[in-house]
């Protein structure tokens, strides 16, 4: 099991120059394994303990206007996540975070982490990751979605293996109201990784 704390996402404006905003943005993950694991369970790693965006100006990050509001591109960050079983096994992974909707996880006020899989691979062969819910077809936009058992799919069918590496693009919004205000500001979210056998 993978626990993931996003943390240090601090706002601050200056007395000086109302203006200015300085964003500074770090989101750690950290790994969490049982103390007694079993022979059959699998572990998980990751790439990167953290990903630091540094110091930003607001000037400095993309805005980006939808239908739920402005909001701020932090960036987008690849991370690997490996999944390795002792057997090869049917599995499914999910991430237990807040949801902000069907796509996304919650960041600051009403901001978004989202999580998409530009690349999965089960024991050397291409797989696509869908839900467990959903059977056969296709994950158009990739994401890992909140409050889904996402499963390997191969052929139409789910896949067996024991190494699951999937390269993953981690992309963070910050919403226009979580950029405001006259002192700094720290969000913190946290949430877990699991891979399991079905």
């Amino acid at each position: 099991m993978i626990r993931l704390l996003w943390a240090g996402a601090s706002v601050e404006r200056t007395a000086r120059c109302q203006r200015w905003l300085i964003i500074s943005v770090l989101l750690f993950w950290s790994l969490s394994q049982p103390a007694a694991a079993s022979a059959d369970e699998c572990r998980l790693l990751l790439s990167d303990a953290q990903m630091n965006y540094g110091r930003l100006l607001r000037s400095q990050m993309i805005r980006v206007t939808t239908p739920a509001g402005v909001f701020y591109e932090v960036g987008k960050r690849p991370m690997t996540l490996t999944a390795i079983c002792p057997a090869a096994t049917a599995m499914s992974l999910t991430f237990d975070g807040q949801a902000l909707d069907d796509k996304s996880f919650r960041f600051a006020l009403n901001g978004s982490i989202t999580f998409r899989v530009l690349d999965a691979q089960l024991d050397g062969r291409t797989v696509h990751l869908l839900p467990a819910d959903q059977g056969r077809g296709t994950n158009e936009q990739y994401l890992i979605y909140p409050g889904k058992q996402m499963v390997p799919y191969g052929a139409g069918h789910i896949a067996r293996g024991e190494n699951l590496t999937l390269l993953i693009e981690v992309d963070t919004l910050i919403d226009e109201a979580s950029t405001k205000g006259q002192a700094a500001i720290q969000w913190k979210n946290s949430g877990t990784f699991e891979v399991r056998p079905l």
